[in-house]
């Protein structure tokens, strides 16, 4: 198992939003076997009285009229808390960014999500960018991903991570070489104040 070298406090910090993540994106990785292990587990937990409350907080999450639309009887809605999704993916990203190429991206650097459900084909930029490029997990099954950079893009990077072999998470950035004009503006306001 790949292990990155990390602040414990900060580490820490993500516990809260890491446990949501894995119980709200859970049911999404049922019918693979990784995925049927990880609800069997989150189940287990809940029979034992662990985390019953983000259970509960997961199965509300689950709706048959979202805002009211009726959906046909074989679909239901899935909301979640996009903002806590997002964090624990950027992290993941950065951690893997630190473990190829030795740079600790700060949390800041602007970055886009995008969650392709599984069953759903992903968007075409997928293919575009990664088609031939390798895979890096070391449990295909469990988690694996593949990565981009665009070096005449803006230093674009194209990152996609294959959770529990049925959830596909995007996450598209720009490095801090990046000399664009939001890029330029966020690095100032996060300078450190001169001494």
């Amino acid at each position: 198992m790949r292990t990155i070298p990390v602040h414990a406090a900060c580490n820490q910090a993500y516990q809260s939003d890491e446990d949501y993540f894995v119980n709200t994106m859970a049911p999404f990785a049922q019918s693979s076997y990784a995925g049927n292990a990880l609800l069997k587990k989150v189940f287990a937990k809940y029979e034992e009285g662990i985390k019953r409350g983000l259970v509960h907080k997961v199965l509300q999450e689950f709706e048959h009229k979202p805002s009211g639309i009726a959906l046909p009887k074989n679909l239901i809605a899935k909301r979640f808390e996009g903002n806590r999704v997002h964090r624990v993916a950027w992290k993941i990203i950065r951690g893997l960014y630190f473990h190829h190429f030795n740079e600790v991206l700060p949390e800041w650097v602007l970055n886009d999500l995008e969650i392709v459900s599984p069953d759903c084909p992903p968007p075409k930029e997928f293919l575009i960018c990664l088609s031939d490029n390798p895979t890096y997990g070391q449990y295909p099954g469990v988690f694996d991903y593949k990565f981009a950079k665009f070096p005449e893009v803006h230093n674009f990077n194209y990152w996609a991570m294959l959770l529990w072999d049925r959830i596909i998470l995007i996450v598209k950035f720009h490095d801090l070489t990046c000399d664009c004009e939001q890029c330029t503006q966020l690095r100032k306001q996060h300078a450190p104040n001169p001494a």
